[in-house]
């Protein structure tokens, strides 16, 4: 798994973020845009989507689905085929479209990108195989691995039909028809949502102190889930040639943002956030298989009291900060996505788009929420106790936060409210021309926290 955790950290701060970065820098400052920005843009998605969430989640369901499963014995050979496959596909792809534009030898780095493409995409469905095979073999059929296994199989889908668009595009083959805008809303919906959603289950009770998820209720949400966004899906596609499918798209998004709302409200997290004193008494739950044994005997037999409403003593640091902004970012998401969504299906002019909303998603939910987690998870991973610096994951948070303020302030305030405040257009713009590089701050810096905890010694 260390290979898909240490690549997708450097393929986003050397590919996806360093790409964002150059894209908001000129923009803010008024500066020449670069030449080919689309495909500027495109690269900047595609690296993160596949490389940072992708190569992540992918490590993190190969680790996990076999020991919740009580599997001991599963292919490593496979494993890192998939990593080599998808790693190697997805620079050859994303390196190649993006230099065509500025070298004359077209023809054969166009080959070169058909190439990574279909590297990519095989490893991808070797991945989807491989955890249909983990999922069979399963050896514990309990209410929690019944409630993983729905959501898993929404991902599943969700990769199958995003490489399926991948490839259409990338060989021409609807040319008319698939939109990059498709691709990434079957991402949210399919892939990255239900996957953080079914992690968030699993882990935040224990890391928090919530109470026992509902299972039964979440497992009975995942039917009109996988069907609320299949019929979404479905209505963008056909939207491109019948207009008024425009309409089922917009509705089946507003429910999609009450669903997910339902789901979070009773996971309970927001209620941890703006009640924190009514879970500070819950018991401490161990994870069963998913945290080292030495580091369960030394919170067992430790004379010291946890910290009030977690079951660390503070050697994750203040890992939790970047979980709960991570949600109430989700929350902004869904408010600001359903307005968006209405006032397209009501014909009312707002002042943010869909490119500003997704950043709420991908930026402020997803990539926090994986420092938050990941801060408190992986040194277990490597066998140590604590992360390497507390103060570092202080510092991730400040920068993660700052990125995301300054990526999306300018854009979602009205402009009423820009023009009536002296300088704070200019504030704002200056913001948001310096929020990749806090992001690419915030994002060496978690990776120099998680390197630096594997690489120490047990004391």
């Amino acid at each position: 798994m260390n290979k898909f955790i240490f690549a997708s950290i450097s393929i986003a701060i050397l590919g996806g973020f360093l790409l964002g970065a150059h894209i908001v820098f000129p923009i803010g400052f008024n500066f020449k845009l670069p030449n080919y920005l689309d495909i500027w843009i495109q690269t900047h998605a595609h690296l993160q989507l596949v490389g940072w969430f992708g190569l992540f989640i992918i490590g993190m369901s190969l680790y996990f689905l076999p020991k919740l499963g009580g599997i001991r014995e599963y292919s490593r050979e496979t494993i890192n085929l998939i990593f080599y496959l998808v790693f190697i596909g997805l620079l050859l792809a994303s390196s190649s479209e993006f230099s065509i534009p500025y070298l004359k030898n077209i023809h054969i780095l166009k080959i070169s990108c058909y190439i990574g493409v279909i590297l990519e995409t095989i490893g991808i469905l070797i991945y989807i195989c491989e955890v249909i095979k983990i999922l069979a073999r399963n050896k514990n059929e309990t209410a929690l691995i019944k409630f993983i296994k729905n959501y898993i199989y929404i991902v599943l889908i969700g990769w199958l039909l995003f490489v399926f668009l991948g490839v259409a595009e990338r060989f021409l083959i609807f040319r008319n028809v698939i939109s990059r805008y498709i691709s990434i809303e079957v991402f949210v919906q399919f892939i990255l949502f239900p996957i953080i959603f079914a992690f968030s289950v699993l882990f935040l009770p224990s890391f928090l102190h919530l109470p026992p998820p509902q299972l039964e209720v979440f497992k009975r949400a995942s039917y009109i889930y996988i069907l609320v966004i299949l019929v979404n899906q479905l209505s963008n596609f056909l939207s491109v040639d019948i207009t008024w499918f425009n309409i089922t798209g917009y509705i089946t998004n507003l429910i999609w943002c009450v669903l997910v709302m339902f789901l979070i409200l009773k996971l309970q997290i927001i209620s941890r956030i703006i009640f924190p004193l009514k879970y500070k008494k819950h018991p401490i739950r161990f994870l069963f298989d998913t945290e080292n044994k030495s580091l369960r005997n030394h919170l067992v037999k430790s004379k010291r009291q946890p910290r009030d409403g977690y079951s660390d003593y503070g050697e994750f640091g203040r890992f939790e900060l970047l979980i709960y902004s991570s949600y109430l970012w989700l929350v902004s998401y869904i408010i600001s996505y359903g307005i968006l969504n209405g006032s397209k299906l009501f014909s009312i002019k707002i002042p943010y788009s869909y490119n500003t909303v997704r950043h709420i998603f991908f930026l402020g939910f997803a990539t926090q929420l994986i420092f938050g987690v990941g801060t408190r998870l992986l040194p277990g991973f490597f066998q140590k106790r604590n992360i390497y610096s507390t103060k570092i994951v202080i510092l991730v948070f400040i920068f993660i936060n700052l990125a995301c303020i300054g990526r999306i302030g300018w854009l979602i305030l009205p402009p009423r409210l820009l023009g009536f405040v002296p300088f704070i257009e200019k504030v704002l713009m200056y913001n948001y021309a310096v929020s990749g590089i806090f992001a690419i701050i915030a994002l060496l810096l978690f990776g120099i926290n998680i390197w630096k905890t594997k690489s120490q010694r047990i004391k």
